[in-house]
């Protein structure tokens, strides 16, 4: 076939949509005038019954993952075939692709923010999930989340570290989530994400910020995220808990951070002081180990952990 040029394709195009009255609606712009000229995809027949019903609805979902808007449009003027194009899974997979269009032409169209998908999530907890504040957004200023689905989008975007998606929900979530939101974003090493939750929390509810430190502490230190362990020791003391879970763990960089911050000066001197030693010892740290007998030689109580 004749290779068109750009000049002759956008005649060619033209003359299509003139001839069809039809297509007239979709050709608000050049993008969709091309995508009008050919059918999007194979869209079944209605009187195929089950069948057609799961194959509009893959369609949806295919139409929804890639952000083909035409697909949608196109499916709205036909009899019923908006039902498969607004079910659950098309808005979610939207969200969990960041098709931040799809997203608005589906919720204008009339999709429920608060639907749940077959594993029970709303599409909300998918857009904080993978880190989509464009999409979460949109699902927001619907009155999507609430205060049931809220607080789990918000865990979902602090253990990603997506801190945008985080500042949307924060102002939704009531302060008793924030304890789990810190300790998600503690343990997977979102240091960014805990930063903004101390700030926050410090300015708004000091007393009640302090008392959520020492689990996320605890946290940081369980799965050995050190650069959480120090940002968490400048507003806290480390405590005999923390100091074992390290050295179990074999997680040296929070060690030395907790003994940096005196954690030893208050455990090594106590009815337990060898404890630390021995539980590294008994895991095979011995990198822990000796640093943790360097430390006790320094402090003058080596003589305990013999």
């Amino acid at each position: 076939p004749t290779r068109r040029t750009p000049i002759s394709y956008a005649v060619f195009c033209l003359k299509k949509v003139r001839l069809d009255p039809g297509l007239r609606s979709l050709a608000a712009t050049p993008r969709v005038m091309r995508q009008a000229v050919q059918p999007p995809v194979d869209l079944p027949s209605r009187s195929d019954g089950e069948a057609a019903t799961t194959e509009a609805a893959a369609a949806a979902t295919e139409a929804a993952a890639t952000g083909r808007v035409h697909v949608l449009r196109w499916e709205a003027q036909r009899e019923g075939g908006l039902g498969a194009m607004l079910a659950p899974p098309a808005l979610h997979t939207a969200c969990q692709e960041g098709q931040t269009r799809y997203v608005r032409e589906l919720l204008a169209l009339g999709a429920d923010p608060d639907a749940l998908d077959d594993a029970g999530e709303t599409a909300l907890f998918y857009a904080c999930e993978y880190g989509h504040a464009g999409c979460a957004a949109l699902l927001l200023a619907h009155d999507g989340g609430g205060e049931e689905h809220a607080p789990i989008a918000l865990r979902a975007a602090c253990r990603r570290g997506h801190l945008a998606c985080a500042e949307l929900l924060l102002p939704l979530v009531a302060p008793r989530h924030h304890d789990v939101a810190l300790r998600k974003a503690a343990e997977n090493g979102a240091v960014h994400v805990v930063d903004h939750l101390l700030r926050r929390l410090l300015a708004v509810e000091p007393d009640a910020a302090r008392g959520l430190l020492p689990s996320a502490l605890f946290s940081a230190c369980l799965y050995g995220s050190d650069a959480c362990v120090r940002l968490l020791l400048q507003h806290c003391e480390p405590g005999h808990r923390e100091l074992i879970t390290a050295c179990e763990d074999g997680y040296t960089l929070c060690a030395e951070a907790l003994l940096a911050h005196g954690a030893a000066r208050s455990e090594l001197n106590g009815d337990e002081g060898a404890l630390e030693v021995a539980c590294a010892a008994e895991k095979g740290r011995l990198k822990m180990s000796d640093t943790l007998r360097q430390v006790a030689e320094a402090l003058g109580l080596a003589e305990r952990l013999a």
